[in-house]
Order: C-alpha cells, then structure tokens, then sequence
C-alpha cells in the first residue's frame, strides 16, 4: 500500500496508449531504481510538493496533508479556481490548476483575504487535506507578493511552520463543517509515520535529470522474514495512536544503515529496531525500497524540508 502515493494515481487509459504509459513508466522506473541510494536526494528542501499522514485530534482519525507550492499564473475568480506555475532551483515540474472551494481560508500576507485578492505572480502555498480513502480539496492558500517560497512545515524536531494552527494535527478553524476536510495548518510533520515528497533528482548524465517521488515510512519492526525475499514488518503510529502494520520488501540492492552508520544486508535488521524505509520512483509509476536506516530507541529523523 502506497498511501500518498496512491492519492495521486489516476486510472490508466486502455488500448495502444496505455500499452505506451506503461513501457514509458517501466523504463523510468528501471532508471530510478539503477541510482546508488547515496545519488537519491537526501533532504526534501524546497521540493514543490510535500505529503503526510497525520492523526487528528479532532477527527480521532489519521488524515492525509498535501501541500504543493508555485507561482500564480491565472486567477480564475467566478470559477474559483488557480494555475500555478511549480519548480524547483530552476527545473519546471508543472503547471497545475486547483479548485479553491467557498470556505477556503485565504491567507495573504498573513492576514485573511478574499480570493480576488490573490494576483498573479504571487508565491503561494497550498494545502490539501482528506480523511485516508477520501480525496483531496483545497482548505487553506498562503501567499505572499515577495520573491522566496511559503514555507513547508519542518520535518525535524525543533522547529514550528508560523501561523500553524495545531502541532499534532488536532486543531480546526471554528467555521470548518466539513468533516472529510478538516481545516487546520500544521506546526510540524516530525512525529509523522508517513513523509512524501516530489523532488528533482539530478543524475550524473543530464538526460536523467527529472522529477522524482520520494516516500518515507517509519515505525518498530515486528517481524522479519527471509523465506520468499527479504521483508521486515512494522507498525506505524503517531502519539500512541496506531495507524497500521505493514510488510516491505527489500531489494538487494537497497542500503541498510544501521544506527552506528555501518552498511550491511537486510540479516542486520532486527525485531524492535525503529526504522526509516526509502522508497523512489518516478512520479505516478512503481515504487522502490532504496535505503533502510535503523536505530534502537526512538524513531530515525526525516530528510529535512523548508
């Protein structure tokens, strides 16, 4: 199960042009996966979009979080709609279109506004939020007329997203009535069990330059198991609260890190051991294990993002 992953996978079209999809993305994905793990991009920083599972307190439930971040290119106001132009240090990912539903906190500035306010050429933020199985819609826009990103909210202890409205995910504006949507901001994202994120990945040779997704799970190994390939299983939870237990398969080529930095296989990994697991793959293909980090005592720290 891809959580965030699967969020943003849509139905393959039939016939000759999915038969195309298909060798296009196996390709990708082969080329992905040939990467050394050390060549993947180790921290998330300015990446145009960044996921999460999180568990609200006021949904008593885990809810996904997407924020994805640009430069308006058009302002739809009577469909209530904007394009924004996403990249990252230079590399266009895309041009994307967001509906922004009546109720959308707006924030411009760091004072609400109306959605007419927002101009093209603003820098903004936006978040996404949806009870798991539910999909995404537009709770919150930041903007701001200056030259530099909004920020993301941090991924590592220490640190607090201005203006959040909750640190753990449990709080929700007062005039928030929808439930499968819930309206808050995120102080942080580092006791998360689930981290997504899009990136560029540049490669030795320009031509495999592009765009990357990148997915980290994290939790206390249960289980191991080197009969039928080498898997480990964990639980994942955020605060006590468990969100589920799931079984990963680890390549051979994957990169095992344990807590003292020495590399070995999969046999190092052992039952009770927190873990960090590194998937990659082209965006809307397969996914990959690549890296495994391991520690005893307490949960191994996500890529720093900003």
């Amino acid at each position: 199960m891809q959580t965030l992953a699967n969020a943003r996978r849509l139905p393959v079209v039939l016939g000759v042009l999915a038969a195309l999809t298909l060798l296009s993305a196996t390709a990708a994905s082969a080329q992905v996966r040939g990467r050394e793990a050390a060549a993947l991009p180790d921290r998330v920083t300015n990446s145009p979009e960044l996921t999460a599972v999180m568990f609200s307190g006021a949904q008593k439930a885990f809810i996904q979080i997407q924020f994805d971040r640009g430069i308006v290119t058009a302002v739809d106001r009577n469909g209530r709609m904007i394009t924004i132009l996403q990249r990252q240090a230079g590399h266009v990912w895309r041009t994307q279109s967001f509906t922004v539903p009546a109720g959308t906190d707006i924030v411009i500035g760091g004072h609400a506004q109306p959605l007419r306010k927002l101009r093209v050429g603003m820098h903004v933020r936006i978040e996404q939020t949806a009870l798991l199985g539910a999909s995404l819609a537009v709770v919150r826009v930041d903007a701001q007329g200056g030259v530099r990103d909004e920020p993301l909210p941090p991924t590592t202890a220490g640190g607090s997203l201005p203006g959040a409205t909750s640190g753990t995910a449990g709080g929700a504006s007062a005039g928030n009535k929808d439930n499968q949507h819930p309206h808050f901001l995120p102080a942080r994202f580092s006791d998360a069990p689930e981290l997504g994120a899009v990136v560029f990945s540049p490669a030795s040779g320009t031509s495999s330059n592009s765009f990357i997704e990148l997915l980290f799970d994290r939790g206390k190994i249960t289980a191991t198991s080197r009969t039928a390939g080498d898997t480990i299983t964990i639980v994942q939870r955020q605060g006590g609260h468990v969100w589920r237990t799931q079984t990963f398969a680890i390549p051979a080529s994957a990169k095992i890190v344990t807590q003292r930095n020495s590399a070995g296989g999969p046999a190092k990994l052992t039952v009770g051991m927190h873990v960090r697991i590194e998937q990659a793959g082209p965006i809307g293909g397969p996914l990959e294990v690549v890296r495994v980090d391991a520690r005893a005592g307490r949960d191994v720290d996500f890529p720093t993002a900003g």
